[in-house]
């Protein structure tokens, strides 16, 4: 980037300053510096604003190194957008409130903004320094003092506003001057936040091999088109503290980079929902160097069972294995994994569990946020986060009625639905059953009148949901299996009770071969079902029983024909 001319010309205007070789930076160190320096430039060119850098320095220093001559000081004057690069990279937010307020108040990039960003990257401690102060600058050793590399930042900040406001006119042995407090500036900021520099350039050009920006557009494309409600946040509980309260989920994983979070809780929740929405924002976050991805545990097979691979191969983001590798090694990549009781085969859930293990352990920068539901015991290791998914709060509850209604009078009277019946209310905290209430009132159903028939419609539906979204074909005849659970009559039923009754009526209907365990497994998932001691079952609601064996011909084996 810099001509090797121009490499020896900054040795000399920094190393040998006033003609006092003998107090010369060591060279070694100058040649450090300048390829920080190198490396800055190169990222200013992949952020839109930022990309008159390389013109204003590496294209005027290698003329100077040429020709022994200043072509133009006004392509110095970008000082402050030098600072503010640096800026960028570590705090990507306030670097956006610096743009919007420029363009809220119609401004350029001004010399005042000089000590603001000195500060900001904690290269002064006052703004105090800034003034006519005489610039000196010795050895390494004397520069690591505090007041002599004040003097170079107050210097530089007094000779940039002079020109700015066309005080006086510099002379030439001035403009010479101001080139080198620049330089030193430039090289010194460089050197300061080098690892910064090179962690930057080392995740651009692993981007540059993969097809990110397509794979983010699609992501975003896929997201908007799909949802057809508004997400409202929601609270999780730490599982082992308790007594910590709740946290917003989606605040507690975005503002930690490189956690480890479970997210658990029974059907209808919104674990998968939750995922999809913080890949979204990362998707949309343009100042966010990580990758969202997004591993839909339902959709892995005996084929192609690696995660390193689906990522590679199923993201569209078009990269080798290597890269994927590298791009988890520098945490550069977010990873969602959804549904680890969504794998039915024991064998292979056994199998992925052991890879997400290792990815936790291997690659510490990469953050991962994993869903399974409570009654799962083949999971992953308690070294993660895990956090229990909460019940909407009654503001949650109005939130998300207010934007998912998208009609006044429809929010009002689901409104006045709930509020006239505590128990609805107390049933409509999990989200899905909302939803769904909100989706009866809107088609002009009649709401329903007691607990019985909206219980029993929601386990239909989550049925249903498991079938169509879920891709179990253990659910598609949950129900006959359900009915035949509910006939035995039983007030409590252990776990050889409801194996014998599904194989049973496996062997009846002459169902396709299923295990009996994931049966049970899937019951529990549902939250149609509970464990209250070891091995001994009955049902969460006992209404639900109720409510089958009144109303069994709206539970009929054909109800759920034509789902698969």
């Amino acid at each position: 980037m810099f001509t090797e001319e121009a490499k020896k010309f900054i040795k000399l205007e920094v190393t040998n300053l006033e003609g006092r070789a003998d107090e010369s930076l060591a060279v070694a160190e100058v040649d450090k510096k300048i390829h920080a320096l190198e490396l800055a430039i190169e990222i200013s060119e992949h952020v839109n604003r930022l990309t008159g850098l390389k013109e204003a320095i590496v294209d005027q220093i290698n003329y100077m190194a040429e020709t022994n001559t200043i072509s133009s000081m006004e392509e110095f004057e970008k000082t402050a957008q030098y600072l503010e690069l640096f800026i960028y990279l570590i705090d990507k937010d306030f670097y956006e409130s610096i743009e919007g307020k420029k363009q809220e108040e119609n401004i350029a990039i001004n010399s005042q903004a000089i000590p603001d960003y000195l500060l900001k990257l904690g290269l002064i401690e006052s703004q105090k320094v800034c003034g006519n102060l005489k610039c000196t600058y010795k050895n390494p050793d004397s520069y690591n003092s505090y007041d002599e590399m004040l003097k170079v930042y107050g210097n530089l900040y007094y000779i940039r506003n002079e020109e700015a406001h066309a005080v006086r006119k510099l002379s030439i042995t001035q403009s010479w001057q101001y080139v080198r407090e620049l330089l030193i500036v430039y090289l010194e900021v460089a050197g300061k936040f080098q690892t910064v520099l090179e962690e930057e350039v080392n995740r651009l050009n692993l981007n540059s091999k993969t097809n990110a920006q397509a794979y983010l557009e699609k992501l975003i494309t896929d997201y908007e088109n799909k949802r057809g409600f508004h997400y409202v946040e929601l609270d999780g509980t730490e599982e082992k503290n308790r007594t910590s309260g709740t946290k917003s989920l989606v605040q507690l994983i975005k503002n930690k980079d490189n956690c480890k979070i479970k997210l658990i809780g029974n059907a209808g929740m919104g674990k998968t929902t939750t995922m999809e929405y913080l890949a979204y924002q990362d998707a949309i976050n343009k100042n966010n160097n990580r990758t969202p991805i997004i591993i839909e545990l339902k959709n892995v097979n005996q084929e192609e069972k690696t995660i390193i691979g689906i990522i590679a191969n199923k993201s569209h983001l078009d990269c080798s294995i290597e890269n994927v590798k590298k791009l988890l090694e520098n945490g550069y990549l977010n990873l969602y994994i959804d549904g680890i009781n969504e794998i039915y085969n024991e064998n292979l859930k056994t199998d992925i569990v052991t890879q997400i293990n290792y990815l936790i352990t291997t690659y510490p920068k990469t953050k991962a946020v994993i869903t399974d539901r409570l009654t799962n015991n083949n999971t992953v290791s308690d070294n993660v986060g895990i956090y229990v998914i909460e019940k909407l709060t009654d503001h949650q509850v109005e939130e998300f009625i207010n934007t998912n209604s998208n009609d006044q009078k429809l929010a009002e009277k689901v409104l006045q639905s709930i509020n006239e019946n505590l128990e609805l209310k107390e049933m409509v905290r999990i989200p899905f059953k909302l939803y769904k209430l909100i989706e009866i009132i809107r088609n002009g159903m009649n709401v329903p009148t007691n607990l019985l028939e909206f219980d029993e419609y929601f386990t239909r539906t989550i049925i249903e949901r498991e079938v169509r979204q879920k891709a179990s074909t253990d659910a598609k005849n949950l129900s006959i299996y359900l009915k035949a659970i509910v006939n035995a009559a039983k007030p409590l039923y252990t776990k050889e009770d409801i194996i014998d009754i599904i194989s049973q009526t496996m062997k009846e209907k002459n169902l396709s071969d299923v295990s009996s365990d994931s049966i049970l497994e899937l019951l529990l998932d549902l939250n149609i079902m509970r464990e209250i001691s070891f091995e001994r079952y009955v049902f969460t609601n006992q209404e639900i029983t109720r409510s089958i064996e009144e109303q069994k011909e709206r539970l009929t084996e054909t109800s759920l024909e034509g789902l698969i």
